[in-house]
């Protein structure tokens, strides 16, 4: 079941769509178009086909945007048409990306690792493990290049833990960690 913003005036609300298909990221490049876990609307919704991009997103712009699936990043140009393949150095499971321009971009996953780019995807590198432990980072956010927010849990999931990185994701400082 997905719910979908049928406009932007808020006095026409919500509607349901009945989908069979749901969860993930959602990204509206407009009142029409859109991306919701591998399927595309141009009409608001009102039909989705099958676009195999998906997961975690980020859009910087219009029609470039980014995904991770599993150990790898994909990049589309055309939103979402066509993508390609891009080098993943951790080898590892990427959950999140998060892309602040067009030139920069961060994806976050297991072993606490960050990877970056600062060429559009052309190249990635490993940037850091932001407390030298295993972690499975699951949300990464960067407001601008170089701030950034992070948040995982252990492997025992028996301690949560959110940072914040002003330089890059160099280093990053503990904003919040709670073993429960």
């Amino acid at each position: 079941l997905l719910i979908a913003i049928t406009s932007i005036h808020a006095q026409q609300g919500w509607q349901n769509l009945n989908t069979s298909f749901g969860g993930g990221e959602i990204y509206f490049k407009n009142m029409n178009t859109g991306i919701i876990s591998g399927y595309k609307t141009i009409n608001a919704g009102n039909n989705w086909y099958s676009i195999n991009f998906g997961g975690y997103m980020s859009f910087p712009d219009q029609n470039t945007g980014y995904s991770t699936g599993g150990g790898q990043i994909f990049k589309t140009t055309n939103f979402g048409e066509n993508y390609v393949m891009q080098n993943n150095p951790s080898g590892l499971i990427l959950n999140d990306i998060s892309f602040p321009n067009v030139n920069t971009g961060y994806a976050c996953g297991e072993s606490g690792k960050t990877v970056k780019t600062i060429n559009g995807g052309d190249n990635w590198f490993i940037v850091s493990n932001p407390l030298n432990i295993n972690y499975y980072l699951y949300s990464i956010q960067f407001t601008d290049s170089e701030t950034g927010y992070v948040s995982g849990v252990t492997y025992f999931r028996d301690t949560s833990v959110f940072m914040k990185t002003t330089n890059g994701g160099s280093n990053w400082n503990v904003q919040y960690y709670l073993p429960s």
